[in-house]
């Protein structure tokens, strides 16, 4: 019972006191909780304990504390905090939302095949031919009236083109699909529906239940659109297939031979597409505004661009390896605005139920006092 009432063990991490039963659950903000976690840790230091109801969270704020977990101990602390949203919706069938595993290296296998490193280049054409669509579309709106929607537009052309090989058109309802569902992952990621994590019996209840019914139903719907997405990836891949394009998808399905795809591989060409769109639009949205605020910047980058085109035609990814600069900036915004929180609570797994964390300051004592038993 000592959870419901908050009370704190002195063998876990510190942290800030709680209320009886709700523990810290009135306190962690319902967004940007990576930057309230960021001041408990000026308090308590870099390793800190919660508590939400009966559910104990310990919150990693420096990269070395992460680092001796997650990284040196990877296959006992690297399990993805669960989300009962994630679950109803069926996205744990997509690589950001699975726990690793056989399956989860299978598709991280299946991805490094087709857009790792050696992969890419063969789409280099579709790349291009994407930038010069979006700069188009930005000659067009100067005043950036509708600069997102001009991004996901852009963004949404490649990401299906490289994925299924099919080249997207007016009308097509596909790419707002995607670009909804994209909105949603987030949604779960950022644990818009926390409710059901928090409550968890919430689940089990039937629908027509206030505050439940409604958050059971929309997991249905997003099952629904899910499963009819990949269903139509599959079959936009061997229309585009048909016209020529290889792609992602095709290269697949080429694969199985005579065999039907199953479920999760039919889930490659919707992760790409729902998990790769926001993050890269993220990215371009960040290197724009780079580029306003530190014009300096802008000009250094344009005259090594010049330097290479001679200012007579736009840059290839040929010229990639002539453009140090630019390729720095573009490395560097990543870097200064992440395009995810790199500061994440997860719940306390089994095995450290038991830890023993007598709260040092220093991550790698902090790592060896919590495999002390």
């Amino acid at each position: 019972m000592s959870p419901l009432f908050a009370s704190r063990s002195k063998h876990l991490p510190p942290g800030p006191p709680g209320l009886p039963i709700l523990g810290n659950l009135t306190q962690i903000p319902s967004t940007e909780q990576w930057v309230w976690f960021h001041e408990i840790s000026k308090k308590y230091g870099d390793v800190n304990t919660l508590h939400v109801l009966n559910t104990t969270l310990i919150v990693l704020n420096s990269h070395k504390a992460i680092d001796a977990l997650f990284n040196k101990q990877v296959e006992r602390y690297s399990s993805k905090p669960p989300r009962k949203m994630s679950d109803l919706s069926d996205l744990t069938m997509t690589l950001p939302f699975m726990n690793p595993g056989d399956v989860f290296d299978n598709a991280r296998k299946q991805f490094h095949l087709e857009v790792g490193p050696g992969a890419v280049p063969a789409y280099n054409t579709d790349y291009e031919r994407s930038s010069r669509r979006f700069l188009q579309a930005l000659a067009g709106d100067l005043a950036c009236a509708d600069l997102t929607r001009l991004i996901d537009d852009s963004l949404g052309h490649v990401f299906l083109k490289v994925s299924t090989g099919y080249e997207a058109k007016a009308g097509d309802t596909i790419l707002t699909r995607m670009n909804d569902l994209a909105h949603f992952a987030a949604d779960v990621l950022g644990d818009k529906f926390q409710k059901l994590d928090v409550l968890p019996f919430l689940a089990s209840l039937p629908t027509w239940v206030p505050v439940a019914g409604p958050l059971l139903k929309l997991g249905a719907k997003w099952k629904k659109n899910l499963h009819e997405t990949a269903d139509a990836t599959v079959q936009l891949a061997q229309q585009g297939k048909a016209a020529g394009n290889d792609s992602v998808m095709s290269n697949l399905i080429a694969a199985s031979g005579e065999k039907a795809m199953d479920d999760r591989s039919k889930m490659i060409a919707v992760t790409m597409n729902a998990g790769g769109m926001l993050a890269t639009e993220s990215a371009t949205l960040t290197f724009l505004l780079a580029m306003a605020k530190f014009p300096e910047l802008q000009r250094r980058a344009q005259a090594e661009v010049d330097g290479v085109t001679g200012g007579t035609r736009l840059p290839t990814m040929a010229d990639r390896a002539r453009l140090p600069f630019v390729d720095a900036v573009l490395s560097e915004v990543l870097r200064w605005v992440s395009i995810a929180p790199v500061s994440k609570s997860l719940p306390l797994p089994p095995s450290l139920s038991r830890a023993r964390n007598r709260n040092s300051a220093d991550a790698e004592d902090t790592l060896a006092q919590l495999r002390a038993r």
